[in-house]
């Protein structure tokens, strides 16, 4: 979660051998499919629509670097729908207005609070 490896390594690290029917890659794509199709918190998302025109909001994960990847690029690219159903993390993003994920940072939520020296 620190970023010490990223999610292709850890996959690589797996040993995982498919079938040659399936292309290079395939559990990576799948996992960065699964990041935008990930579910949130509908009512949390629900109250943050209300309060994003008076704040800033900032999603705060102990994420590997998919997250982080996923969240980035999908705002970029989509627009948030009025469909409820449609509570995931492509949604999410496009609710918040940026994203600070342990594997950018390189500290996990339990470690608490770093100051920009390190120091804590």
């Amino acid at each position: 979660m620190k970023g010490r490896r990223s999610s292709a390594q850890v996959i690589a690290g797996l040993g995982i051998k498919l079938d040659r029917r399936f292309r290079d890659g395939l559990l990576l794509r799948r996992l960065l499919t699964d990041c935008v199709r990930m579910r949130v918190n509908v009512a949390l998302l629900e109250m943050l629509g209300e309060v994003k025109t008076i704040a800033s909001i900032v999603m705060a994960t102990d994420g590997m670097d998919c997250i982080a990847d996923t969240f980035r690029r999908v705002r970029k690219t989509r627009r948030p729908t009025g469909n409820r159903s449609a509570a995931t993390l492509a949604r999410w993003a496009c609710a918040c207005d940026d994203i600070i994920c342990s594997s950018d940072v390189a500290v996990v939520e339990s470690e608490g609070p770093v100051t920009s020296s390190g120091l804590g």
